[in-house]
């Protein structure tokens, strides 16, 4: 992808983020959207066939990203150490922060979180060679999903209040310790 085709769809994805902020997504126009971008309405739909598809592609790049992340740095075996998937983490999710909130204060909290909750299972269960029909194993590995998907939504939201290092240290501790 070209610089300008990067450069015009970021600007795209900023505008809408900033009008989610302000409003549903039901409410917002594709004029809008290219209004504030300053680009013709033809631009936006060489990238999007419409707003929710804009929506469905920042959470697909947003879960693409994350993939990544446990990909590249979830430790080969127990003996190895869990900060740097800590760290990696934590320090995507703050530099995303708004798209976090925004995503989850719109009503995608549910969408997002189970795609989250879905991938981080699968990948768990299969880099701990656990066995998919272990009913045990399945909850286990929900059950550790689903609190540190929920420690980091309530740290979004700032209902937790701590620095980022100091959740990355404590996040380390949790992952080593399951």
């Amino acid at each position: 992808m070209d610089r300008r085709t990067k450069k015009t769809q970021n600007a795209i994805k900023q505008a809408f983020l900033e009008l989610l902020q302000q409003k549903p997504i039901n409410k917002i126009t594709i004029s809008e959207i290219t209004d504030k971008v300053d680009i013709g309405r033809g631009t936006f739909y060489i990238h999007y066939t419409d707003i929710f598809d804009l929506q469905n592609k920042i959470i697909a790049e947003t879960i693409s990203d994350l993939e990544n992340i446990f990909d590249l740095n979830y430790p080969d075996s127990h003996e190895e150490d869990f900060h740097e998937i800590a760290i990696r983490l934590i320090n995507y999710i703050s530099k995303h922060k708004m798209i976090f909130k925004i995503l989850y204060k719109n009503g995608d909290e549910n969408k997002l979180a189970f795609l989250i909750k879905k991938i981080f299972t699968k990948k768990i269960m299969k880099q701990e060679q656990l066995e998919v029909k272990n009913i045990q194993d399945q909850i286990e590995v929900r059950f550790f999903i689903a609190g540190l998907t929920g420690v980091i939504s309530d740290w979004v939201f700032d209902n937790i209040e701590v620095k980022d290092q100091e959740l990355i240290e404590i996040l380390t501790q949790l992952m080593h310790d399951y």
